[in-house]
C-alpha cells in the first residue's frame, strides 16, 4: 500500500465490496451496534481520504456476492434458502457514490434469486446467477431477463455448488 487510509467508520466482517474511479464502497456485513446483519453502505473517497455514509441497502445482508454491468452495481445471493437472504438489489453506481445522503433512495430491489447463495457474475451485459442453496447445493444457472423481471434457467454447472464466487474473465 502506498498510502494508509483511516478506518471504516462502522466495524463489520462480511461486507461486499465494490469500486467505482477512486472510491470503494462497502456494503452491509455483519456487525455494528447490534452485531447483526447491517444495512449501512459507507464509501471511501481515495482524492478527499474520507468515508461518507451512503444510501442504505433496502434489505441488511452480509456474505453478499456483487457483480457490475454498465454502471450499475447488482447486489445479492448472501446465506441459504434457510436464511431468507435470496434478495437482490442494484443500483446505478454513479448515484450510488454521490448519494452523500443517507435517505437517498437508490436501490431497487429486484425478483429474488431463485437459490440463496447463489454467485453473481456478468457475461455480456448479462445478469447470471451460478449454483447456490446451502442446505440443498444447486447446480443450476439462471439469468435474469430485465423486459419480464424473471430468472429463467438457461443451464448447469458440472456439479451443485452450495456457496460460490464466479467472475468471467474478457
Amino acid at each position: 500500500w502506498e498510502k494508509s487510509i483511516p478506518p471504516m467508520p462502522t466495524p463489520r466482517k462480511w461486507p461486499c465490496v465494490v469500486t467505482y474511479h477512486s472510491s470503494i464502497a462497502a456494503c452491509g456485513g455483519y456487525g455494528g451496534d447490534q452485531y447483526s446483519n447491517v444495512d449501512i453502505v459507507e464509501v471511501f473517497n481515495s482524492d478527499t481520504s474520507l468515508w461518507f455514509t451512503a444510501a442504505p441497502l433496502p434489505v441488511a445482508c452480509e456474505g453478499t456476492h456483487v457483480t457490475v454491468i454498465n454502471d450499475t452495481c447488482y447486489l445479492g445471493g448472501s446465506g441459504g434458502e434457510e436464511d431468507g437472504n435470496m434478495s437482490i438489489m442494484c443500483a446505478s453506481l454513479p448515484s450510488l457514490f454521490q448519494s452523500t445522503t443517507p435517505h437517498n433512495q437508490v436501490w431497487t430491489m429486484l425478483p429474488d434469486l431463485p437459490h440463496g447463495g447463489s454467485a453473481l457474475t456478468n457475461m455480456g451485459g448479462t445478469l447470471l446467477a451460478l449454483g447456490g442453496g446451502a442446505e440443498s447445493p444447486s447446480e443450476d444457472i439462471h439469468a435474469y431477463c430485465p423486459n419480464t423481471k424473471a430468472w429463467v434457467k438457461i443451464g448447469s454447472l458440472p456439479q451443485a455448488y452450495g456457496a460460490a464466487t464466479a467472475e468471467l474473465l474478457p
